[in-house]
């Protein structure tokens, strides 16, 4: 532990990669103008580009000379800039139009690393996945982290964070992960000896002031980060030894060897609140440090403070999601895009569930996807024809939609999410479907390759708005259905190509979310990949002819299209493209080409910025490898550094080959060295087999039956081992497994189309098979419905049978009985609907059960029963119109006839746009801007849910405007609406004054203009 050097170019990292940084914290905060009145501004942006907006979307900076001004954004040659439009912000001073982010956009540059000191230096993914292997086998293992806790000669260290990263039986880092990786992921203390030792936590004094910054942007950053960070590791040599951590023994320690994490005295710029010294906080690598023998260069970086306070948990699991990992930032970093709050590593880092103080005090759960990049979890398959049932806790669903890429192609994550433990801070309950999309970059821009889809259709994650109840399923616009056709639509997912695939019947309940699939099994399909992960994009300018050694297999297979990406050299001419096959035959160097053997297999156009293209027709590839040359004719060929989906697969890393059209055909093709193509080969088993032969079947059931159905009986030279696959499928039933089930009450003459698949390959015709399905008398369907979910003394409650359907009569009849509960009194017993209402007050609540009765004219008959719940008490919700100035705060009544022991929670559903709106002790507190030009006018919605899970909503309609117009409210207890008890007392003494007389005249005018006066002063 006595030497410790520090190697510049060293650092295993990549030129012009992004920086993994968490989005800024969604606080407002309140500044004062140096006119004296206030303004809320909230931070947003990125760590190199960011600004402070006000609630009416304009951009306001801050100016050298420490005054607020409206800004703009400016679009230079390489980047854009915020910049200051000259108009001062204060009172009452009009916004300039160009302020406005809706009208004038800002446009988000990549976020930067800070690169090391030497342009020498070698080259891998961010994103390291050594760790993991692509076969989920459920291993619990331990994730070694020190943290180091850096004070500085201007800036000290005023928080401890042992508890907040590695407490037990509390929310913490190390709770919070060993909780979503369903107990398999540990994060345990490294061993270390200074203060309590092996907790886990270094503290270090640098004789050096605080570094201060947060961006490449700023030319010295970079240095500066990079110095502290050498001169914190030689601080703690004598108390850490680096060698015991390199558990490979290959001489560098990766962070599943060990992470560090930093956390520097003073404060987190993410935050918003404009306190320094800061950092943002971010992982990255800085220039490789040995110590003890052993080479270290990842990092992670926080903060002590997040404003007045230490700083919250969610962006440190965020950053250490990053580093201990390889999680990728599931935002857009060049665009709005985001997975909004639905996820870890997007703004879900700053979860802030009821009763905590602050944001990221609770940040949400790992979207499934990101628990299976962690191998966390393999989400279970969902294909064929199933009632799917996802639980709430570490459970999860992947759909594949694309019958070739299969899983790393366009496929949905399905999870369902409540709010319960580190979720209880999410925004909507239900079924979470998280879509790839392989079509689109994975996070440089939006949309994103990953992205939430959202059940109500809005898109407001794709343009930076909230997470809200309608980006569930059912959701706040009851969505329980999902295909091609359907108005949000799967083709969303695939670029607009069909899937096959319906969900239907999606529900959710507090333990589990369920639906219906479907999805034809497509067989012989698959793909030769490269990757599709599209993460960190480069684009080719050198070469334009990409080779690819495709290996099929031991059995010759059909090539019937590929994917590839390829930008334009000139923007408005299309990327032409032409495809060959060669022998594959490798040198040391690459691959050589031989122009005699070489077959044309097409040619054309490829889509806009790339994507699927399927050939005019199929071409056989054959068994083993073939080499696969794109020539490309204005097209410059996307390509990446890094292997983002290798946790998918387990071949690795694909052969591939990159050269000129000019030359390659001579000098052949070179290998491309860390370069990665994103390519895919789609391909399908060969052939016909003339001599098997599927002959047709009829076969004959009776109506709600099934039947054992053995196709292959009277088929031609079936294999011994084979497989059936379906067609054309049934209409009024469905086949699995030799046996038919016919669909509830369906009737009449079924057909479907089947043929037999060898395992060697061999393929028969499509037979047709008929199914007769004779009829029976069926019982009547029908549901109950409750117009409301309570009965109340004095209320009536509507009982209805809805939905009433008897397939096969033309006539019914209902009856009505209660069958426990109090004494009710209700209308006509033959009616679909009854009102129902208490003979008597009852003490306490009770439940009431009715059935409905409903017979056919031959008579089936069916039975349901219904339970209503009898209430003891009704609740009595505040709301109304109130009237309140700007400036000030009103206190409302939320509730007025419920005990508050009864109260379960309180929810706003609907925000003012111009003032503030907050629960506290069970009232609402709404906060009136400082100031406008004209009145305002608007509503707070909100939700009383009580122990039962009884829901009521009501609303505060809230006028604004200023003192001289406003008429005094004597139900409020405004903050300044109300007349001071002194100028109440001097009115009165001026009365008795003015009743002794003339005399005192001058005295009593005297008197009378100073009261005045004040409480004129002290109103205003």
């Amino acid at each position: 532990m006595k030497k410790l050097k520090r190697s510049i170019g060293a650092a295993l990292l990549f030129a012009n990669a992004a920086v993994a940084t968490t989005l800024p914290a969604p606080n407002w905060h309140t500044f004062e103008l140096d006119d004296g009145s206030m303004v809320e501004l909230r931070l947003m942006g990125n760590s190199e580009l960011h600004w402070y907006q006000n609630r009416d979307g304009n951009i306001i900076i801050q100016g050298d000379d420490g005054e607020w001004y409206f800004g703009q954004y400016q679009q230079q040659e390489q980047r854009g800039e915020i910049i200051s439009t000259g108009v001062k912000l204060g009172a009452g001073v009009p916004a300039p139009e160009q302020s406005n982010v809706v009208s004038h956009p800002v446009i988000l540059p990549a976020q930067r690393a800070f690169e090391p000191e030497s342009a020498s230096f070698n080259t891998r993914s961010l994103y390291e996945r050594s760790q993991f292997t692509p076969e989920f086998v459920p291993t619990r293992r331990n994730q070694p982290l020190l943290v180091v806790q850096v004070s500085f000669t201007d800036a000290a260290m005023e928080n401890n964070f042992t508890q907040r990263i590695f407490g037990q039986n509390q929310q913490s880092v190390r709770d919070y992960f060993l909780k979503n990786s369903n107990d398999l992921y540990t994060v345990v203390p490294a061993r270390e000896t200074s203060g309590v030792e092996n907790d886990g936590v270094i503290d270090i004094v640098l004789p050096r002031n605080h570094p201060n910054c947060h961006s490449k942007t700023d030319p010295t950053c970079g240095r500066r980060l990079h110095d502290t960070i050498a001169a914190a590791y030689q601080a703690l040599d004598n108390q850490f030894d680096l060698a015991p951590y390199d558990t490979d023994g290959n001489g560098s320690i990766k962070p599943s060897e060990l992470s560090v994490m930093f956390v520097f005295a003073g404060f987190d710029r993410s935050f918003g609140d404009g306190n320094t010294p800061y950092i943002w906080p971010h992982r990255w690598a800085h220039n490789a440090v040995t110590l003890d023998g052993k080479t270290i260069t990842d990092y992670c970086l926080f903060a002590d403070k997040q404003g007045d306070h230490q700083s919250t948990m969610g962006v440190i699991a965020h950053e250490l999601g990053h580093l201990m990992l390889g999680l990728p930032d599931l935002y857009a970093y060049e665009g709005d895009g985001s997975v909004g709050h639905w996820g870890l590593m997007g703004g879900g880092s700053w979860g802030r569930k009821a009763g905590d103080l602050y944001a990221g005090e609770t940040p949400v759960n790992m979207l499934t996807w990101s628990k299976e990049f962690s191998g966390f979890i393999e989400p279970r398959v969902i294909d064929g024809e199933q009632a799917v049932t996802i639980n709430t806790e570490n459970d999860g669903g992947v759909i594949y939609l694309d019958d070739y890429l299969k899983r790393q192609g366009p496929r949905l994550y399905v999870e369902n999410r409540r709010k319960q433990g580190y979720d209880r801070s999410i925004l909507g309950e239900g079924l979470l479907m998280t879509s790839v999309n392989i079509d689109n970059p994975f996070n440089s821009a939006g949309p994103m390759q990953v992205q939430i889809l959202q059940a109500d259709g809005q898109d407001d994650l794709a343009s930076g708005r909230g997470s809200d109840r309608g980006d569930v399923f059912p959701g706040s616009r009851n969505i329980s259905t999902l295909s091609d056709d359907t108005d949000l639509s799967l083709r969303l997912v695939t670029s607009g190509r069909a899937t096959g695939a319906s969900i239907s019947n999606i529900q959710s309940t507090l333990q589990s979310g369920s639906f219906l699939f479907n999805k034809p099994v497509a067989q012989g399909k698959s793909a030769w990949i490269t990757t599709l992960g599209r993460d960190n994009r480069y684009f080719e300018t050198a070469n334009n002819a990409i080779g690819f050694g495709v290996d099929v297999g031991p059995q010759e297979k059909r090539l019937m299209g590929f994917h590839f990406y390829a930008g334009q050299t000139a923007v408005a001419n299309s990327v032409d493209y032409v495809l060959y096959r060669y022998p594959y035959r490798t040198t040391w160097r690459g691959v050589s080409v031989d122009v005699a053997a070489r077959n044309e297999l097409g040619r054309g156009q490829l889509p806009m910025d790339g994507g699927r293209v399927m050939l005019a027709q199929p071409h056989t590839l054959p068994a083993g490898s073939s080499l696969l040359v794109l020539e490309l004719n204005n097209g410059q060929p996307e390509f990446t550094y890094s292997f983002m989906d290798s946790y998918l697969t387990n071949s690795g890393r694909k052969p591939q080959f990159e050269g000129s059209v000019s030359d390659y055909l001579t000098s052949g093709l070179r290998g491309t060295g860390g370069k990665q193509y994103p390519f895919a080969a789609l391909l399908e088993d060969a052939v016909l087999n003339p001599a098997l032969n599927a002959q047709n079947d009829q076969f004959q059931i009776v109506e709600d039956t099934a039947a054992a159905m053995n196709l292959v009986s009277n088929d031609i030279a079936v294999p011994e081992r084979y497989r059936i696959e379906l067609g054309e499928k049934p209409r009024l039933g469905s086949w699995s497994n030799n046996r038919y089930v016919s669909n509830l009450n369906a009737t009449g003459r079924d057909r479907f189309t089947y043929r037999i698949v060898g395992t060697q390959g061999e393929v028969s015709n499509y037979a047709e098979v008929t199914v007769n399905i004779l009829p029976i008398n069926d019982a009547p369907t029908f549901d109950l419905e409750l117009n409301q979910p309570t009965l109340e003394m004095g209320s009536k409650i509507r009982l209805s049978a809805v939905r009433v359907n008897d397939v096969d009569s033309s006539r019914v009849t209902i009856n009505w009985r209660q069958l426990s509960g109090p004494a009710t009194h209700w209308n006509s017993v033959d009616t679909y609907s009854i009102n129902i209402e208490l003979r008597e007050n009852i003490a306490a609540d009770q439940n009431i059960i009715f059935r409905a009765i409903i017979s056919d004219n031959e008579g089936a008959k069916t039975e349901k029963d219904i339970t209503i719940v009898a209430k003891s008490q009704a609740i009595n919700l505040g709301g109304g119109d109130v009237s309140i100035e700007f400036g000030q705060r009103i206190t409302l009544d939320l509730i007025k006839g419920l005990a508050s022991d009864n109260v379960s929670r309180i929810e706003i559903l609907q925000y003012p746009i111009k003032g503030k709106a907050y629960i506290q002790d069970m009232k609402l507190i709404y906060e009136a801007p400082n100031s406008s030009d004209l009145p305002i006018t608007e509503s707070v919605k909100f939700k009383v849910v009580d122990q039962s899970g009884n829901e009521w909503e009501s609303k505060y309609t809230i006028s604004a405007r200023n003192k001289s117009t406003l008429a005094k409210n004597t139900e409020s207890d405004s903050d300044g609406g109300s007349m001071e008890f002194i100028s109440l007392f001097a009115f009165l003494f001026l009365m008795m004054v003015r009743q002794r007389g003339r005399s005192n005249n001058m005295r009593l005018n005297l008197l009378q203009s100073v009261s005045f006066d004040h409480f004129y002063k002290r109103k205003l």
